[in-house]
């Protein structure tokens, strides 16, 4: 599956299923195969994850294409705790804010974009000119911002 590793797509699929779908970290992944008597070193795993979702990028990038071919386009953001900010400051320990922006298109398809910020930046960056149509949000004024620069999109 992957070049130069021993990895096959039971294990792979596993990790990324229970990283990401049961909330496991990998470090205890790493310790219930050691349990099982498998040696491997930790960081093979994160980088046997990386790998394998750079695997997944295309997909992604075909269906987040698919979804801003939409007529009407419904797009929100929520905001998240992700990662840490790291050991020196006075928020040590605390958990970086982050925001998953959601698109839904009209054939009932959904993708999840996520951005540092906040901003309009994110709207413009996701969007990129490949939208046009009506989209639909809340009340936030970026997306009314962001439509009222772009011919052919209505904001609604």
């Amino acid at each position: 599956m992957l070049d130069n590793s021993l990895a096959d797509v039971s294990l792979l699929a596993g990790l990324l299923v229970d990283k990401f779908q049961f909330h496991l970290p990998l470090y205890r992944q790493h310790q219930r195969i050691q349990q099982a008597g498998i040696t491997v070193i930790r960081s093979t795993l994160t980088n046997l994850v990386k790998r394998t979702i750079d695997l997944l990028r295309p997909i992604v990038d075909a269906h987040t294409d698919n979804v801003l071919r939409s007529r009407v386009l419904a797009m929100d953001e929520t905001p998240i705790k992700a990662g840490h900010q790291g050991r020196a400051g006075p928020q040590k320990g605390k958990m970086k804010s982050g925001w998953f922006w959601t698109l839904y298109g009209d054939a009932d398809e959904v993708v999840f974009t996520y951005s540092n910020s906040r901003g309009r930046a994110h709207i413009e960056q996701v969007l990129n000119d490949q939208f046009s149509g009506t989209l639909i949000s809340d009340g936030y004024a970026a997306y009314a911002r962001y439509a009222a620069t772009q011919e052919g999109v209505t904001h609604a």
